[in-house]
């Protein structure tokens, strides 16, 4: 770049060379013209310079005839300098670099001194007396800060110069209508040294927590200590006095409820205690003259949990709190659940277990309450009265006519040597012969190999009947029960009962034996077992369309009526000799696996050996499988009902076909379950 020249320079050039030559301005030194770069070695003979050529040396005297090579080099060829020596140094103000003189306060690739170029970022650069500067910015870059150091800084497409650095400008962050308000203040902000940005807002003062002991609006919202939504801040002017009542809406000021007052803290942050307040108490106080849960109504009866009971008819439990979590399932009506710890009959005592009531009873007892209490329904009640328990209890023929013969019923502490009760000490019996095992009386045994005749019949019960459109239902795949709808020697009992209000379901353990095994298995003689629900129920699962809950149901969705049958098709019949069934006339030839003992058959009189038979015509029992009868072990029998309605329950048996070869029915172990099970009978 041409800006300056140096007379002193040119002057030497002329004495050196004895030239004459006019005045100009060069930026380094080329005697002899040519190319600017002073560096070139284009002459061929090693040299520096543009003389056409030769240059070699011993002295300096050797290079007279090199104008712009005064000097003879260390390599014996003729220099132009040679730097670090003053003696062949460069004339003038001319710097020796390289080998060349160059004026380095003009020379872009020696800027200031030896090899200091200037490469400045984002930009054109040039030497200007000793330093570089900025002849033009590169496409798209823009010098914010006029300091040629660091270049064209900015980048145009980002956004190029944000400010003028130094420059500065008020700012205010906080919320929008804060600014001068109260002691809310904007600061300002200064543009850093690249113009790139402003720096932080500083001295600004943005709204805080309301302090309650000053008279300053801190929160910049336009009043005084009124607060601000943080836990620390201010919530009432301290010493302020306020009503207060934290009772239910609609209860303040009826019956003895009335508000109080409170006062705010010293620190504004909160109200204290509110004092002198009557709220309404949990429950009401019967019979006292006072409105207790402030509800517009003296000594009342309130429902609240709509279970039928209220406080003052004894329930102890209306609301949901620290006594019980679902106050519809507590009341008087309610049965006590184990081990839940909650008072859910209201009797005064949590998870007080059920009271035995079947000891002592004599097995020929004739009163059918009795039996329920042997079956471990102990509560009582009235048809008019609220609380749970047996109402009713009758015996019957299947039909619900008639009396029974007095045998087929008892009242045991056992059966056999093997069944015990599963719960109390007592199990109810219902046969079709006499309802004992070898060692009984009261009433006394009777085979059930050939079987008894009680010399009764009826029909069967009329609503089941109907139900299965006047056929008797059977084990799938095998012939129709013989002589059709008459039960021979049938006995039932029939109880009506109050559900607890908090059930939703029931089960009784049932244990059915039939001298019928294994000779006519899968036959026409079929003696039936139910257990007939009527309940309103009607959710899900739904109860049986034809009420019988003694029904076996398999995975793949066919159906068993509880009897003899169960040992073809099912694995319901256990306590029994495997082998083969069903070799009576008329029955349809099977064998049975699932037995797995004898040993609760022992002394029931379905264990005698090789028994004989009612006829001679007749087999007494199959091959290998030669025991007087078998049994299924203790059953499930479960019903789905609703909470608080009154149900019917019949238990029924008879002999099918003809009166001979009896069953005998085991019932025990009821329960009420808070939950809805699955209708039916199960193992």
């Amino acid at each position: 770049m041409k800006l300056g020249c140096s007379l002193r320079w040119i002057l030497a050039v002329m004495v050196a060379a004895g030239l004459t030559i006019a005045f100009g301005c060069r930026p380094s030194y080329h005697p002899s013209g040519g190319n600017d770069n002073v560096n070139s070695n284009d002459d061929g003979d090693g040299g520096v310079g543009n003389d056409g050529g030769g240059g070699a040396c011993e002295t300096a005297a050797d290079c007279a005839a090199f104008p712009d090579r005064p000097y003879c080099g260390d390599d014996g060829e003729c220099v132009t300098c040679v730097e670090g020596d003053l003696s062949r140094s460069c004339p003038g103000t001319l710097t020796c670099c390289g080998g060349s003189c160059v004026e380095t306060g003009y020379d872009v690739q020696n800027c200031g001194a030896c090899d200091s170029p200037c490469d400045l970022p984002n930009a054109n650069a040039s030497c200007s007396a000793g330093s570089c500067i900025i002849s033009s910015c590169s496409a798209g870059w823009v010098d914010c800060d006029q300091d040629a150091s660091n270049g064209c800084e900015a980048d145009e497409s980002a956004g190029g110069c944000a400010c003028t650095p130094g420059s500065t400008e008020p700012c205010y962050s906080g919320p929008a209508g804060t600014e001068n308000v109260g002691v809310c203040r904007a600061g300002q902000r200064t543009c850093n040294a690249e113009g790139t940005g402003y720096g932080p807002c500083e001295n600004e003062v943005l709204p805080a927590p309301d302090d309650c002991t000053n008279t300053v609006d801190d929160d910049c919202d336009g009043v005084v200590n009124n607060g601000y939504p943080s836990a620390n801040g201010c919530a009432c002017i301290p010493g302020d006095v306020q009503s207060c009542y934290n009772g239910p809406s609609g209860t303040d000021g009826v019956g003895p409820c009335h508000g109080g007052t409170w006062t705010c803290n010293p620190d504004g942050t909160g109200y204290g205690l509110c004092v002198g307040e009557v709220l309404p108490a949990p429950a009401e106080t019967c019979n006292n003259g006072v409105d207790d849960d402030c509800n517009g109504t003296v000594d009342d009866s309130v429902d609240a949990d709509g279970d039928g009971w209220t406080v003052c008819g004894g329930d102890c439990c209306d609301v949901a709190g620290a006594v019980c979590g679902d106050p519809a399932l507590v009341n008087p009506g309610a049965y006590e659940v184990a081990g839940n710890n909650v008072d859910d009959d209201c009797d005064g005592t949590v998870d007080n277990p059920p009271p035995a009531c079947d000891s002592g009873i004599a097995s020929n007892v004739s009163d059918p309450m009795q039996y329920a209490q042997a079956m471990d329904l102990c509560q009582t009640t009235t048809e008019s009265g609220s609380t749970w328990g047996v109402i009713s209890g009758s015996f019957s023929l299947a039909d619900g006519s008639g009396s029974p013969n007095a045998n087929q019923r008892s009242v045991r502490d056992g059966f056999g040597n093997g069944v015990s009760p599963l719960g109390g000490v007592r199990l109810a019996v219902l046969s079709t012969g006499h309802a004992a095992d070898m060692s009984d009386f009261n009433p006394g045994y009777s085979a059930f190999q050939g079987g008894t005749d009680m010399g009764t019949t009826s029909p069967v019960p009329a609503d089941w009947l109907a139900a299965n459109a006047g056929n008797l239902p059977n084990a799938p795949g095998c012939p129709e029960p013989q002589n059709g709808p008459t039960a021979y020697n049938p006995v039932m009992l029939k109880l009506r009962i109050r559900v607890p209000t908090n059930a939703q379901s029931f089960s009784v353990n049932t244990y059915f034996y039939s001298a019928e095994y294994p000779e006519w298995v899968c036959g026409a003689f079929n003696d039936f077992f139910l257990v007939l629900l009527d309940s309103s129920f009607a959710g899900s699962p739904a109860n049986p369309a034809d009420k019988n809950l003694a029904l076996y149901t398999t995975a793949g969705n066919q159906q068993y009526p509880v009897g003899v049958n169960l040992a073809f098709g099912t694995g319901l019949f256990k306590q029994c000799i495997n082998g083969p069934t069903g070799c009576g006339g008329g029955c349809v030839a099977g064998t049975n696996s699932s037995c797995v003992s004898t040993a609760e058959l022992q002394n029931t009189g379905f264990d005698v050996a090789n028994p004989p038979t009612q006829f001679a015509s007749e087999p007494a029992w199959c091959g290998s499988s030669n025991l007087a009868g078998g049994g299924t072990g203790w059953l499930t029998t479960s019903g789905n009902v609703v909470g608080g309605e009154v149900i019917e329950l019949r238990f029924v048996v008879w002999d099918t076909g003809d009166q001979w070869y009896d069953s005998l029915v085991l019932l025990d172990n009821f329960q009420w379950s808070l939950s809805a099970s699955t209708p039916g009978t199960s193992d």
